[in-house]
């Protein structure tokens, strides 16, 4: 096995079994329904933030409905806009 095939399962491997946000929002509203993160790290290039959750179904709920929510006050700003510009 070539160190570019072990690569990619290691990154399949973390993709599955973990999740992880740079989004402190977000980070804010899992912890808020009760998910922990398992722990923060710092990306070794952007010098920012992100937490490390273990993927779970319950988890990955939560997230969607957090985007979701974050789509219609994306969208209801949008149209107050429009609205405030004509």
């Amino acid at each position: 096995m070539t160190k570019r095939e072990e690569n990619k399962i290691f990154r399949e491997t973390l993709h599955e079994r973990f999740f992880w946000t740079y989004s402190t929002g977000l980070k804010n509203y899992l912890t808020e329904n009760g998910h922990k993160f398992l722990f923060r790290c710092t990306h070794f290039k952007r010098n920012n933030f992100f937490w490390l959750y273990d993927k779970t179904e319950e988890l990955l709920q939560d997230v969607r409905k957090y985007w979701k929510n974050k789509e219609r006050v994306s969208d209801t700003d949008t149209k107050e806009d429009k609205l405030t510009s004509e």
